[in-house]
């Protein structure tokens, strides 16, 4: 690598590395995050994901994942990972996102390293840096205690390894482990990547090298074997999770086909109008390569829309955090196509690249009625300036005013694995509904619904509206009574996920001090 090559290379991941790790640990665990953290701490204590941890019980969706008092819904290294991290550093937002911002990171680095190995000329340096750099959804991604970042690295791995396969036996079994390891992360990954190499190798690779029987049973033979098992256990099938009926499947497919794809754009995974020219110019120029990353990226869209488990009938936006291994296939596809479209006029690359990856424009803004912003501007300025969040204030308060192994309802339901985390003293009450299920007896009567009064109830958002009717009927009735005791002034949602279409830069104004503040409430003796 020439020495100015070296220089951006390096100042790429320098800056890289600034936006993933700057205040890692500055705000609380968002819902998915602390579920993720809180089996971590189990798997560190106990070796598996058991739902028991100390006095609290960690049951989503009322214990719909637990088979025997053990998570048994998602693959389980995300947990892994993170046990010791979190076993070691401390209970910790920095240490549970810790693992998974080096996984970030090491992502592009790969990417940096790819270009290298390709030898990419002094202008394409500069366009990637820039992609890279201005890809806010990379850095946000990389800084969640989730699978996102695990699975992305697994998959950019496994790409660059089957690209430049030369036949090696030791490459295959490479494949193999890191093939395991998206398993770990995330079934639906780990499908979608399988079904973009089936279509890219018999439209392209097998003209290069062809896999022999020996070849297919040293890649697949490990993984039938070990991820089997690991299927065995962690079985997400028949789990009543994710419930929702449909009078037409097909129909409801083909809805979330057009979300994935208009959200991955919205999201700004991959620039829109630079996606949509990438098979004109792949046409154009004669290049494979424009073709290849562009069928990819539709095989894998269209392969995780099959397998989602999400239902369109109670919602208007994609789960894009399946689609997340897309981001740097989106962002090397970005590149070759400003480096194809300005083939005839060099200088006009990096404009364009300014003007693709550092603002929303090319993203068609406008046409979603998002106004234009540079987002890497608006990522800057919330690391310069962060601010208070529900979650962050709750915990706060639940740590300075109540006492060890009193009990505290949370609502909504989704909400109690922040506050079980950095807030574990109490007890979260009324997770299970009566009767128990044969795996919860014996467990305490806190745990179920109606059975004990909790002494605390943590209201978010407008839940509070049904639930001051709620307390009123249980005050008249005699059950029991709760008065106010605290408001949070602070907006209910925990706006810091990473998804773009939810993710708040600035801090939420104007709110109604009525129904969209954090409500806590005390039971009075």
């Amino acid at each position: 690598m020439r020495r100015p090559e070296a220089i951006v290379a390096a100042a790429a991941l320098t800056l890289s590395a600034a936006l993933i790790f700057a205040g890692l640990g500055r705000y609380a665990f968002w819902n998915d995050e602390a579920y993720t953290a809180l089996l971590a701490k189990s798997v560190w204590q106990t070796g598996d994901t058991h739902a028991l941890l100390g006095h609290n019980l960690i049951a989503f969706q009322g214990g719909a994942a637990l088979e025997g008092l053990r998570h048994r819904f998602d693959p389980p290294l995300a947990y892994y990972l993170a046990a010791p991290f979190l076993g070691l550093l401390g209970d910790t937002a920095l240490a549970g996102r810790l693992p998974f911002a080096l996984c970030g990171l090491a992502t592009i680095a790969l990417v940096v390293w790819w270009a290298r190995r390709e030898r990419a000329t002094t202008l394409a340096w500069s366009v990637l840096v820039m992609a890279i750099l201005g890809n806010v959804s990379l850095m946000l991604y990389s800084r969640q205690c989730r699978y996102y970042a695990l699975a992305m690295l697994a998959s950019a791995a496994l790409t660059y390894l089957y690209l430049h396969w030369d036949g090696s036996r030791r490459a295959l079994a490479a494949m193999a482990a890191l093939s395991l390891a998206l398993l770990g992360a995330n079934y639906i990954n780990y499908a979608a990547f399988y079904a973009c190499a089936i279509a890219d190798y018999l439209l392209w690779g097998r003209r290069r090298r062809r896999l022999s029987r020996r070849d297919l049973a040293i890649l697949f033979v490990p993984q039938i074997l070990l991820g089997g098992l690991m299927a065995c256990v962690w079985n997400p099938l028949g789990r009543p999770v994710v419930s929702h009926q449909s009078a037409s499947w097909l129909a409801d497919k083909a809805t979330l086909l057009w979300w994935n794809l208009r959200d991955l754009n919205r999201c700004e995974y991959g620039v829109g109008l630079l996606l949509l020219a990438a098979p004109v110019l792949g046409r154009l120029r004669r290049d494979p390569w424009l073709l290849r990353a562009f069928v990819a990226l539709i095989v894998y869209v269209v392969a995780t829309t099959l397998l989602s488990p999400q239902p369109v009938g109670i919602t208007d936006s994609a789960d894009v955090r399946y689609l997340v291994p897309l981001i740097p296939l989106c962002i090397a596809l970005g590149v070759l196509v400003v480096l194809a479209a300005t083939r005839r006029l060099p200088a006009a690359a990096v404009p364009l690249a300014a003007l693709a990856f550092g603002t929303n424009l090319l993203h068609g803004a406008p046409l979603w009625d998002q106004p234009v912003r540079s987002t890497i501007a608006e990522y800057v300025g919330e690391l310069a300036h962060p601010r208070p969040t529900a979650y962050g204030e709750a915990a706060l308060w639940v740590n300075r005013h109540v006492a060890e192994g009193q009990s505290i309802w949370v609502l909504p339901e989704y909400a109690v694995s922040p506050l079980m985390f950095h807030a574990p003293r109490p007890v979260y009450a009324w997770q299970l509904r009566w009767p128990p299920d044969e795996q919860f007896r014996g467990l305490p009567e806190i745990h179920f619904k109606d059975r004990v009064p909790p002494d605390y109830i943590i209201a978010f958002g407008p839940v509070v509206v049904p639930l001051r009717g709620l307390l009123d009927g249980w005050a008249r009735s005699g059950v029991a009574r709760y008065a106010p005791t605290a408001t949070l002034d602070v907006y209910w949602r925990d706006d810091t996920r990473p998804e773009l279409l939810w993710h708040a830069f600035r801090p939420v104004a104007g709110f109604r001090p009525d129904r969209e503040c954090v409500y806590i409430f005390h039971r009075v003796r």
